[in-house]
């Protein structure tokens, strides 16, 4: 298998992963005080590298993007999503 496709394979993983763990705890993903569950992902970027890092902000994107029972905060979208490619980037 191409190794870049593994990467972009991987990194859809994670994306999906993200999103799939804020929709089903959607109840505490999007109040005012966010508890995320899912930015637990981000510790493996440590171990797994870039897919992870990448996964991670593409699934913030998505999970802002059409958060369930709210609108969209486009300050969300963007800050949050930035915060969490530093995070996991560091």
């Amino acid at each position: 298998m191409n190794v870049k496709a593994l990467l972009i394979a991987e990194t859809l993983i994670f994306a999906a992963l993200y999103f799939a763990l804020t929709f089903i705890l959607a109840p505490i993903s999007f109040l005012p005080l966010q508890v995320r569950v899912s930015d637990s992902l981000i510790m493996l970027s440590a171990v797994l590298g870039l897919p992870v890092v990448y996964g991670v902000f593409l699934g913030c994107i998505l999970a802002n993007l059409f958060p369930v029972g709210y609108p969209p905060n486009p300050v969300d979208v963007v800050f949050g999503s930035l915060a969490n490619l530093i995070a996991s980037y560091l």
